[in-house]
């Protein structure tokens, strides 16, 4: 019996992981750096917004009041005479008072209780003050103008506390 010879085929080179991939040189040079680009702009502005969007981490007796969780402006802030001016409570708190003082000396009646004009943003617990005309103020006074807010706790009215803190006005 004549001996049977087996056909091989010929071997197929393996691919390779760079075989599969796309080249590099498949994007232009142009549009890498834009990529590139646009990857450190959107990274700075990432962390433009936290330095921008958060309170000021040094003040303590915001951070150590249970009630209070901001400020608005932010203690030492430079903002307009047309500004808001109000704080923001935890759950459980309400605002009763609050007195703005045209200078940096909390002198008694010098000061505007403007607590009947407070708007109040309810699931937030957001009181804000809006000076304008009409109002108990209509403008912030320029340069330095200082608040004292006072609150209560809801389940307890007797536990009242309060916050004093000063911003400049351009």
């Amino acid at each position: 019996m004549p001996a049977v010879r087996r056909a091989t085929a010929p071997a197929l080179p393996t691919p390779t992981l760079t075989d599969t991939m796309p080249s590099t040189d498949t994007l232009p040079r142009r549009s890498r750096v834009l990529v590139l680009v646009l990857l450190v702009a959107g990274a700075a502005a990432f962390v433009a917004a936290g330095v921008i969007g958060r309170d000021d981490p040094g003040d303590v007796s915001v951070r150590s009041d249970p009630a209070v969780e901001a400020l608005i402006p932010v203690r030492g802030a430079r903002v307009l005479q047309q500004s808001p001016v109000g704080i923001d409570l935890a759950p459980g708190w309400e605002l009763v008072s609050l007195q703005i003082f045209p200078d940096d000396r909390f002198v008694a009646g010098t000061g505007v209780d403007v607590i009947g004009e407070v708007s109040v943003t309810e699931g937030l617990l957001l009181y804000t003050f809006q000076p304008g005309e009409g109002k108990a103020l209509a403008a912030l006074s320029a340069e330095t103008n200082c608040v004292v807010a006072t609150y209560r706790r809801l389940a307890r009215p007797d536990d009242v506390g309060s916050i004093d803190w000063c911003f400049e006005v351009t």
